[in-house]
């Protein structure tokens, strides 16, 4: 699953482990709160933290519309759509 849905017990495994772990996610999609998912993103400190903000999934408009409602939860960065 994504980072920002883990549930306690694979977040306890991950941190447990040895060797470096790297994270995938998005916090604006973090849904599963109601399942006792937390946001493993912002629970841990990461050495390295990437920014994907161009998607080819979807196209400036769509990209339009998703910045406007991040912005409301108080995003700055802007996604661009190139498809």
């Amino acid at each position: 699953d994504e980072a920002q849905d883990l549930n306690p017990v694979t977040m306890a495994i991950a941190r447990g482990l040895q060797i470096p772990v790297v994270t995938v996610g998005d916090p604006h999609q973090h849904i599963y709160s109601f399942n006792g998912a937390k946001d493993g993103l912002c629970a841990d400190h990461a050495d390295v933290e990437l920014r994907l903000t161009r998607s080819f999934r979807f196209d400036p408009a769509v990209a339009w519309v998703a910045n406007k409602v991040i912005a409301l939860k108080g995003e700055w960065r802007l996604l661009s759509g190139a498809r």
